[in-house]
């Protein structure tokens, strides 16, 4: 690899990203004190500039760009092996199944009993298998998963990953007719997959910042007070474009160019991957992706018994506002936690799952090729 992925810009976007996620579940959860608060707060103009490209469903558009870029960034200008684009893809394609699966599937586990205690009606076989079949197949006009709501986008990151590499596999060996073929593909995903085009729009930003694109991004962004004043620019441009349905590609297609030139600026003011990282920063974007995994199902079981309990305490709730924000502070600390422990208990060992896989495939592979 000729970049190790790690730019405290594009961090801090993901993590902004994540909380962005989680707030927004948070501010739709059906607590009556401050609802109606909550609710006025988060369709005023003064939330909406807040979050600006991150407010609301809009984060997933810079889950989908981030996601592409580090997929053309880190195969750099140079052409690999094959056999590396093969695993790429597969390390990534199976971090977004397993996981999913492990997520869909503790939640609907946790349903079963509560059904038996006619505590809940949500548990049903049929739904849990449908989750899976979408998480995996996906079915046409039906996005969402029904017991981990917000995973309904890993099937569409999971089939641009597949789409993305293929590309990045046929024009390995020649950049420029690479960067050339960005133009009809993304035209062509524009009004036929808006995901997939966010994939690849994510993935043109990525190859802009490898090799001599780079030198020649990083003059035209070297001038800090301009980048962030196009940055303020870009997020005013966002709130305005942004509305309730994103899948107009009138909507979502310059809804992605705007974030893929937000994350170009924010690139090039971003130092030196060699720097010294801030220790926060590092420990929220390392577990930013466990934390988006496990949030809806902590924020729909965890809190929901927090917030029994904290209407016991007397005068947190006499005033709704500090209710709901002390609130949402704690379940910040609690998801951030479990965030942390997902990436050590699961993701982590995941990981070296799949090197053992991959090192198995390659054995027997070399194997095969000396018979020969």
């Amino acid at each position: 690899m000729e970049k190790k992925g790690k730019i405290l810009g594009l961090d801090i976007i993901r993590i902004i990203a994540c909380i962005s996620v989680y707030t927004h579940h948070y501010l739709r959860m059906e607590l009556e004190p401050a609802k109606a608060g909550f609710e006025a707060f988060r369709r005023s103009a003064v939330y909406k500039y807040m979050f600006g490209i991150f407010g609301a469903e809009y984060a997933v558009i810079a889950f989908f760009i981030i996601a592409g870029f580090f997929m053309s960034y880190k195969s750099g200008s140079k052409p690999s092996e094959p056999s590396a684009y093969v695993k790429k893809c597969a390390y990534r394609c199976m971090n977004i199944i397993i996981p999913s699966f492990i997520v869909i599937t503790v939640t609907a586990v946790i349903s079963l009993p509560m059904k038996a205690l006619h505590m809940a009606e949500i548990f049903s076989f049929k739904d849990y298998f449908y989750d899976v079949f979408k998480l995996i197949i996906g079915i046409p006009g039906d996005k969402h998963i029904h017991y981990a709501y917000p995973l309904w986008f890993q099937h569409f990151i999971f089939a641009g990953y597949i789409s993305g590499y293929a590309f990045l596999y046929i024009f390995r060996n020649n950049r420029k007719a690479r960067m050339a073929a960005y133009l009809p593909v993304l035209i062509y995903l524009l009004f036929n997959s808006e995901y997939t085009f966010m994939i690849f729009m994510g993935m043109l930003a990525g190859d802009l910042c490898a090799g001599k694109c780079e030198v020649r991004l990083r003059k035209i962004f070297k001038n800090r007070i301009i980048n962030v004043l196009a940055l303020i620019m870009l997020s005013a441009v966002m709130s305005y474009i942004m509305k309730d349905n994103y899948d107009s590609p009138i909507i979502y297609g310059p809804a992605a160019l705007c974030f893929a030139i937000f994350v170009l600026i924010v690139y090039c003011m971003s130092g030196p991957e060699g720097e010294k990282k801030n220790v926060m920063i590092d420990f929220l974007s390392s577990n930013s992706y466990s934390c988006y995994l496990t949030h809806f199902f902590l924020i729909c079981s965890v809190m929901r018994i927090v917030y029994r309990i904290s209407l016991k305490i007397p005068g947190l709730w006499q005033n709704d506002i500090l209710g709901c924000s002390v609130l949402y502070i704690f379940m910040t600390v609690i998801l951030w936690i479990a965030g942390f422990v997902f990436t050590k208990y699961v993701l982590t060992p995941l990981k070296r799952f799949y090197d053992r896989i991959w090192d198995r495939i390659s054995t027997g592979l070399s194997a095969m090729q000396k018979e020969k």
